[in-house]
């Protein structure tokens, strides 16, 4: 699967005044960029298209209390089901699983994210 791309024009002000030098800039990866480095005092327009980066993703039942890991080769749950009573269920994300990567695969409106010793869970929130 390829990664998608998102784009986004940023409009920026020149700072008020004639004199100033600026430019555009497409930026195409993660970085720091200054204008001083491509001869400007700033940029009018900075068009940013940096693809994501892919989270492979499986599903899962589980049917008994624990944590459960992704199997190898996934980085998280796409979609899981709980059929354990009583119990707030949580799904432990692989290791290096970044915050962001967590918030793609959570749903907002029943999921919390937790982290515990470097490591992040999905847990239901309780009602």
């Amino acid at each position: 699967m390829l990664p998608t791309t998102s784009s986004l024009i940023a409009m920026a002000s020149s700072g008020g005044g004639g004199g100033k030098n600026v430019g555009h800039k497409t930026i195409t990866e993660n970085g720091y960029y200054y204008a001083s480095d491509d001869g400007y005092d700033g940029y009018d327009i900075v068009t940013v298209q940096c693809p994501k980066d892919p989270i492979n993703t499986t599903t899962a039942t589980f049917t008994q209390n624990g944590t459960y890991t992704p199997p190898s080769g996934y980085d998280g749950y796409s979609s899981f089901t709980v059929a354990v009573s009583g119990v707030q269920p949580q799904v432990k994300l692989k290791a290096g699983t970044t915050y962001e990567q967590a918030q793609a695969l959570a749903c907002p409106a029943v999921d919390e994210i937790v982290e515990i010793d470097g490591i992040y869970y999905i847990r239901k929130i309780s009602n």
